[in-house]
């Protein structure tokens, strides 16, 4: 076993928190749906399912949005050799902001009528966006974290798709102030643009 050099941490540790922290954030955004207890006739039964439409319309966005988090931090991680001290603390700051996402998402599943619930969860999401961009911009500006032989076309690809990302939540943002509810159709316009070539 190869001894790291001082302030490298070892990559794959990163990564199994890291895959962790997903799973726990995934599995918690369905704690929200769930019906009355006790016994409900039909009707009720039928009423109390309704009444979860915007908890599993909110659970169902949160997931698809927590999934392309995941998937850009795979591809990161396909193109970064070593962690040092800087990138550790900058995936520590993504990790805890994708672990509150289940409680932001619970805001506006409950409280889907008050704009500062949809700004929380906006202003989230775009943080976590942030984050995001930032940490490939210091693996870009770091070469010696990069993996040697490195094809410079994925990180660009990255680069890309971190600064759309960070410009759909930007959009969202802004119209969480103005048109809450709706400003969330903003944040599914990055993925659903062509990728670069």
């Amino acid at each position: 076993m190869s001894v790291l050099p001082p302030n490298v941490f070892p990559k794959n540790r990163l990564e199994a928190l890291t895959d962790g922290v997903y799973a726990v954030a995934l599995t918690l955004l369905v704690l929200d749906l769930k019906l009355v207890s006790g016994p409900l006739d039909s009707a009720q039964f039928q009423s109390a399912l309704t009444a979860q439409i915007p908890n599993a319309l909110t659970w169902l966005l949160s997931f698809w949005v927590i999934l392309i988090y995941w998937e850009a931090q795979v591809r990161l991680a396909q193109i970064v050799g070593k962690i040092d001290s800087i990138l550790l603390k900058l995936d520590f700051l993504h990790l805890a902001l994708i672990s509150l996402l289940p409680f932001s998402t619970s805001l506006i599943g409950e409280f889907s009528q008050q704009s500062l619930s949809v700004v929380i969860y906006t202003a989230n999401l775009w943080t976590i966006s942030a984050v995001g961009a930032f940490r490939i911009a210091y693996v870009k500006k770091h070469t010696d974290l990069q993996l040697a032989g490195l094809d410079c076309e994925k990180l660009n690809v990255l680069i890309i798709d971190g600064k759309r990302m960070v410009l759909g939540m930007t959009a969202a943002l802004a119209l969480s102030f103005v048109m809450p509810g709706w400003n969330l159709l903003a944040i599914m316009v990055p993925k659903l643009l062509p990728k670069p070539r």
